[in-house]
C-alpha cells in the first residue's frame, strides 16, 4: 500500500515539473531581466521579390514573447481584410496567408517596437520587411526624424495617398511606422507617389491615437513625393493635443485682483486687452502654466463680469471664449497687500506711484531704499554686495485711485536683498553666415533663453549655471518666438534643430564651444 501511494505521488510530482518546464513564460528566480528581445533570423529579407505565393514568413527572436502583446503589434499593409493569420509561439511569429501573396502588390510587415518578452522589455526600434511575389519593387523612400521626442516616447508617423485630411490619415493609414531611439523613421519601397503625413506621440503605447490623451506631430511639409532622392522630412512632436482650450475656474482673490485657470498651459504672448473686468481693461496679467492672475480696477460691487476673448494655448489654438460673473472677495482690512515674487516686491492695490522709497533696517546697517515700478503692482528689487534680511518701512503716498486704503498707516514689510547672481557666458560660432532670420535656444528644464543670431557667432549672456541644450530654428514670420505650427487646418512649425546637448555653464566662466556649428536645414 505504501509502495502504491509512493508511487502516484512521485507520478503527480513529475507531471508538475514537466508542465512547469512547458511553460513559456520566464523562469523565476535569477538576476532581473532587462535585456530586449532581438531578431535573430527571418525567412525574407525587406525587399525580397519572386516570394512563393504560399510561403509563410517565419521571425524568430532571442527569447520568448508575450502573445498577448504581439497580437496587437503586427500590422500587414496595404490593410487586406482576411489576408493573413499571424501565431506566436514561444520565440516564434510566424505570418501565413490565407489565400496568397498577390503578385501585383507590395506588401509591408511592421513588427512594433512595443513587442516584448514577459517581462516587459520592448524592442529598441520597430522592425520593417517589404516584399512581394511579383519580379518589380519600388525603390522609392520618405525618411525623416521626429523633433523634440523625449526619451522613452514612441511616435507613431502615417502616410497615405488617399486623403490630405491628417485626421483621415492617422486613423486609416496606407502605411505607418514608428520611431526609433533616437527619432529616426523611414518608409522604404514605396510607389514614386505623392503621400500625405500625419502623426501623434504614442503616450500610452496603445497604438492607437486618442485625441485628448496623446501628443500630436507636425510634419514640416504636409505631404511629401516618395522618390530615389531619399527626402528626409522633420516631424515636430508636441506633448498636448490641438482640442480647443477653456477656462476651468475664476475666483477672485480681493477687489483688484482675480486668478484663472485653463484646461490647458496659456500663452504668454496674449493679448491683455483681451481680458475684460465690467468692460475695462486689466493693468497687468502674470501667466504660470495654466493659471493667470489679473490685477485690475478697484470692483465695489459683490461681483464682477468677466469677458475672455480671442485667447491662444501655448500650441497657438484658440481657448473657448468665455463670459461670466465672479463673487468679489472683500478687503480683509483696509491695508496694502505686500509679497515678494523672485526679484520683485508684488504691492495690491497696485499703487499710482512710479516709486516707493522707505528705511530698510538689517543687522548690519540702516539705509533709505527706494524701489521702481516696472508694471503696475511690481516694484523692482535691487542687487545687494551680500545676503542682507531685514525689514522696510514704507508709507505709501496717497491717491485717490487707492483712497479706501489706509495711506497714513507706517508698514513694517520683511524683505531680502540678494547679490546678483553669477551668471556665465556661453560663446560658440557657425561654419559659415548664419540667415537673417535664425534664432538659437539654449535651455534645461529650469531655463530657457532665446537670442536672434547675427553673422557667425553664438553669444550668450549671463546664463545661470547648469547643464544646457542648443539648438536653432528659423523664425519665418519674425515674430521672436518659436511657432509650433498645427496639423489641421496645417499651420508649418519651426522646426527646432538639436546643435549640442550637455553643454556646461559654470558661474563667471565663459564656456567655449571650440568646433564650429554646422547649419543643416530640412532639404526643401
Amino acid at each position: 500500500m505504501r509502495s502504491t501511494t509512493l508511487s502516484i505521488f512521485l507520478l503527480f510530482v513529475c507531471a508538475f515539473l514537466c508542465i512547469q518546464c512547458a511553460s513559456e513564460g520566464a523562469p523565476a528566480g535569477g538576476p532581473p531581466d532587462k535585456t530586449p528581445p532581438s531578431l535573430i533570423s527571418a525567412s525574407l529579407q525587406s525587399g525580397a521579390i519572386m516570394v512563393p505565393p504560399y510561403q509563410k514568413l517565419e521571425f524568430i527572436f532571442s527569447e520568448n514573447l508575450n502573445p498577448e502583446i504581439v497580437k496587437k503589434s503586427v500590422s500587414i499593409f496595404p490593410i487586406i481584410d482576411d489576408l493573413a493569420k499571424i501565431t506566436t509561439r514561444g520565440k516564434y511569429i510566424t505570418i501565413s496567408p490565407v489565400t496568397f501573396w498577390d503578385s501585383s502588390v507590395v506588401y509591408t510587415i511592421i513588427l512594433d517596437k512595443i513587442i516584448s518578452d514577459y517581462k516587459g522589455n520592448s524592442l529598441e526600434r520597430p522592425l520593417q520587411f517589404s516584399f512581394t511575389s511579383g519580379n518589380f519593387m519600388p525603390e522609392n523612400k520618405i525618411s525623416g526624424k521626429v523633433s523634440g521626442l523625449k526619451s522613452g516616447s514612441t511616435a507613431v508617423i502615417c502616410i497615405s495617398r488617399k486623403t490630405s485630411n491628417p485626421d483621415s490619415v492617422i486613423f486609416a493609414p496606407e502605411y505607418y511606422t514608428q520611431s526609433g531611439p533616437e527619432g529616426e523613421f523611414v518608409f522604404d519601397y514605396l510607389p514614386s507617389d505623392m503621400f500625405y503625413i500625419a502623426g501623434y506621440v504614442d503616450i500610452d503605447k496603445s497604438n492607437n491615437y486618442k485625441a485628448k490623451f496623446d501628443g500630436a506631430c507636425v510634419p514640416s511639409k504636409p505631404a511629401v513625393l516618395a522618390d530615389t532622392n531619399n527626402v528626409r522630412l522633420v516631424v515636430e512632436a508636441l506633448y498636448d493635443n490641438f482640442l480647443p482650450g477653456r477656462l476651468l475656474r475664476a475666483e477672485s482673490l480681493q477687489p483688484t485682483v482675480s486668478k484663472l485657470t485653463f484646461q490647458k498651459n496659456i500663452a504668454k504672448w496674449n493679448n491683455i486687452n483681451h481680458f475684460r473686468v465690467n468692460s475695462m481693461g486689466v493693468d497687468t496679467v502674470l501667466f504660470d502654466k495654466s493659471t493667470c492672475t489679473l490685477y485690475h480696477h478697484n470692483i465695489n460691487n459683490d461681483s464682477l463680469f468677466l469677458e475672455l476673448n480671442d485667447l491662444f494655448d501655448h500650441l497657438d489654438v484658440a481657448i473657448n471664449d468665455t463670459s461670466l460673473n465672479i463673487p468679489v472677495s472683500p478687503w480683509s482690512d483696509s491695508l496694502f497687500h505686500f509679497e515678494s515674487i523672485g526679484d520683485y516686491l508684488f504691492v495690491s492695490p497696485s499703487p499710482a506711484a512710479e516709486y516707493l522709497k522707505g528705511i530698510f533696517q538689517s543687522k548690519p546697517d540702516t539705509s533709505e531704499l527706494i524701489l521702481y515700478k516696472t508694471i503696475p503692482g511690481f516694484y523692482k528689487l535691487p542687487y545687494a554686495k551680500t545676503r542682507r534680511q531685514g525689514t522696510w518701512l514704507i508709507q505709501i503716498p496717497h491717491s485717490n485711485e487707492v483712497k479706501w486704503v489706509d495711506t497714513d498707516s507706517l508698514y513694517s514689510v520683511p524683505m531680502e536683498l540678494k547679490p546678483e547672481p553669477d551668471c556665465g557666458a556661453v560663446i560658440g560660432s557657425f561654419k559659415i553666415k548664419a540667415p537673417g532670420n535664425l534664432r538659437l535656444q539654449l535651455y534645461n528644464g529650469n531655463y530657457s533663453y532665446d537670442i536672434p543670431v547675427e553673422g557667425m557667432n553664438i553669444n550668450f549672456n549671463k546664463v545661470l549655471p547648469g547643464t544646457y541644450t542648443l539648438s536653432y530654428y528659423i523664425d519665418k514670420n519674425a515674430n521672436g518666438r518659436r511657432d509650433v505650427g498645427r496639423p489641421f487646418p496645417y499651420k508649418q512649425p519651426e522646426i527646432l534643430y538639436g546643435l549640442d546637448k550637455g553643454i556646461d555653464v559654470r558661474a563667471r566662466w565663459d564656456t567655449d564651444l571650440s568646433e564650429p556649428y554646422e547649419i543643416v536645414i530640412e532639404n526643401e
